[in-house]
């Protein structure tokens, strides 16, 4: 799950500190079952960590024979994943025993150093419940002929992980992170030899997570759709976990898998990614495929997300998806986007307009660029974004930004008429930043091929904004755009051969570099459609139109 590493557990008073030595989880003799995980490995990972060639975060280090927690690591999150051990999938899947076996001899020599264990960068809870799961998931890997010290160390190191995270689980301030505290404890009650009053207290710390963490429509409190993958991902092993040892999960935790697969069909394009919204990046269809796969309901998506925020349209194989939510609670902001009222569009398996997306975590700083309005399919002023974000230190020293100042939750009328399926929306995100608040009316038509938008600036009488408003329109890479003669049209031509055309009521249009993060590879350049309002108090009425092409002209046969 997208949590920065020491969010949330800054602040530990010593007296707290003190208890938590003073209260220590018995260590358990042995590990009954291993859980399952949804995530496949790649053998060819595993070979290039033993060559020395890491590549986390999207950052690649090479250690030259030095271990791999002793490097300077290039930032944060790159540590964070090596802390967090979900590679040891790779070496699971490797055939190499050479290979597998390095595996283990990582993890005796993070158990044997006590800088490694007691970092708070890899105490941090969210970083600590990866690792847990990971030891936990691929314990047949390293305990499988392990000789007796290293057994006893890794253990010990189990007991002591697990009673800290127990502890992050009853925490509400950490977000995100106590949610994933609480399924690594819960897991390590199911697979350790632990009493009956563990696993009992395991199951309501879970259960309390979860109503805290996951909404009633199943969007996560981060409003990030990875995040309801990687839960999704998380909890339906817990599952079978529970009935591996016969024991009864808390009611919360079906309920919250039920949920969480239909925000994940609101949120998935026909061909099959996520929509780009708060810290989504590229879509893992392994992954997805892996958890829908478990999905009972495997129905129609839902039209809405009422408490996360999106909002859903479907017409003859066309599907719009926007962001009508508020900003998250502090404490899981730390990912949300300024994104307000922005949309993407997809027609079958094409998808035509996109927001930016989100890198990996070590790219910090086009990370946090394209957090800001300009990066998604909105209205946004030159300079301004529709919320603030605040810097913060979290526990290990990073500099880290919250989403904050986001207005009023946007105000969202949905209803049929004549010409479709219609949205009207309303957020005052710039009302103190530029003097306005902005209307959006989103109309798809029942035949799937137009998609008509107006967009409105009303004055609050508070000043106004010196900068231009402009209207942006991302486009996915497989869309190429040309604009047709006046400048106040464009062509977009689809990479299943059809095309659509742009108009925007008699307004001058531009094409701009853009940049995309929601595919396989790490980042492509693609285009963006620009419109500038000339008159903020004038609508400006916009269209996406799917155009027929012309049939090919044959040449006559021949007489006979």
């Amino acid at each position: 799950m997208s949590q920065r590493i020491g969010e949330g557990w800054t602040g530990l008073s010593f007296a707290l500190r003190r208890a938590l030595r003073l209260f220590r989880l018995p260590v358990a003799e042995r590990l009954l079952i291993a859980p399952q995980e949804l995530e496949t490995g790649d053998p060819s990972v595993a070979i290039s960590f033993y060559s020395g060639h890491l590549m986390f975060a999207g950052r690649t280090v090479q250690t030259r024979g030095q271990s791999p927690f002793r490097l300077d690591y290039p930032c944060v999150p790159w540590a964070q994943e090596l802390h967090g051990f979900s590679w040891l999938r790779h070496f699971r899947d490797s055939e190499n025993p050479v290979v597998r076996h390095h595996a283990r001899a990582l993890v005796d020599e993070w158990l044997s150093l006590r800088e490694f264990r007691k970092a708070p960068l890899a105490q941090a809870p969210a970083v600590a419940a990866r690792r847990m799961i990971s030891w936990l998931v691929n314990s047949p890997l390293l305990l499988t002929d392990a000789d007796h010290g290293f057994y006893r160390r890794f253990m010990k190191r189990l007991a002591k992980t697990a009673q800290w995270l127990e502890f992050c689980a009853g925490r509400p301030a950490m977000g995100m992170a106590r949610l994933s505290a609480a399924i690594a404890f819960a897991n390590y009650t199911l697979c350790a030899t632990t009493g009956e009053t563990d696993w009992k207290r395991a199951g309501r710390l879970l259960a309390a997570a979860l109503s805290d963490c996951v909404l009633a429509d199943g969007c996560p409190r981060s409003r990030n759709p990875a995040d309801a993958l990687a839960l999704a991902a998380d909890l339906l092993p817990l599952r079978t976990a529970f009935t591996a040892r016969g024991r009864m999960p808390p009611p919360e935790l079906q309920v919250a898998i039920d949920r969480l697969m239909g925000f994940l069909r609101l949120m998935r394009h026909t061909e099959g990614s996520l929509a780009l919204f708060n810290g989504m990046g590229s879509t893992s269809f392994n992954l997805i495929g892996a958890v829908l796969a478990f999905d009972d309901a495997k129905g129609d998506s839902a039209s809405a997300a009422r408490y996360g925020g999106y909002q859903r349209l479907d017409q003859a194989g066309a599907t719009l998806i926007v962001d009508t939510g508020p900003a998250p609670p502090p404490e899981a902001a730390t990912e949300a986007h300024a994104g307000a009222l922005s949309f993407e569009l997809s027609a079958g398996v094409e998808r035509i307009i996109v927001n930016c997306g989100t890198p990996p975590a070590g790219l910090v700083d086009l990370r946090e660029a394209l957090r800001e309005t300009a990066a998604h399919s909105t209205l946004s002023f030159d300079g301004l974004s529709s919320a603030r974000f605040r810097p913060f230190h979290d526990g290990a020293g990073a500099l880290l930004r919250r989403l904050s100042d986001a207005g009023e939750p946007p105000a969202v009328s949905r209803e049929m008429t004549a010409d479709g399926e219609r949205l009207s929306l309303i957020h005052d995100g710039y009302a103190r930043s530029a003097g306005y608040i902005h209307h959006r009316t989103l109309e798809l038509t029942p035949d799937g091929e137009r998609l008509t938008g107006i967009d409105r600036l009303e004055e609050t009488g508070k000043g106004g904004a010196t900068t231009p408003a402009l209207l942006r329109f991302h486009l996915h890479p497989r869309v190429s755009a040309s604009l047709l003669p006046g400048a106040e049209a464009a062509r977009l031509d689809l990479a299943d051969g059809s095309f659509w055309m742009f108009e925007a009521g008699g307004l001058p249009v531009g094409i701009e570099d853009s940049i995309f993060l929601g595919g396989l590879s790490s980042q492509r350049r693609t285009l963006q459609l620009v419109v500038g309002l000339a008159d903020p108090g004038s609508p400006a009425v916009w269209s996406f139109t799917r155009r027929t092409p012309a049939p090919a002209l044959h040449p006559p046969q021949a007489a006979l």
